[in-house]
């Protein structure tokens, strides 16, 4: 009987590990703290996604810069993990990017925000 609780117990204990580890949990900062963590914050619509080498690409037309130097258009790729930020063709976004081999990254966690929904045409 003992043997059976103790058995129990460690299964319990390893399946609670596996799916921590498996789950994926955001520390979400605040506005401020996202906007001190970042190097460029800008606010500014999708107009287009596709590929950049091996990275998924959003192209934004920059409608206002808050931090840092960019241009009228620049794009935050995504290496495809589940950690990085995905934005939606035609909405716009207060978006929080960080520099990073030369590009511009952006993650879920990294506090940006949909301004304004896709058009409907």
């Amino acid at each position: 009987m003992r043997t059976l609780l103790l058995s129990a117990l460690v299964l319990t204990l390893t399946l609670t590990a596996v799916r921590t580890s498996l789950s994926f949990d955001c520390a979400y900062l605040t506005p401020r703290e996202s906007f001190k963590a970042a190097d460029v914050v800008f606010e500014g619509e999708v107009i287009r996604t596709g590929r950049a080498d091996q990275y998924l690409a959003y192209t934004f037309r920059v409608d206002k810069v808050l931090k840092g130097a960019i241009g009228s258009e620049v794009t935050i790729v995504s290496g495809g993990s589940s950690c990085d930020a995905t934005f939606e063709l035609n909405a716009v976004y207060r978006v929080y990017a960080r520099r990073f081999e030369g590009k511009l990254v952006s993650g879920q966690c990294a506090g940006n925000k949909m301004l304004k929904e896709k058009k409907t045409k």
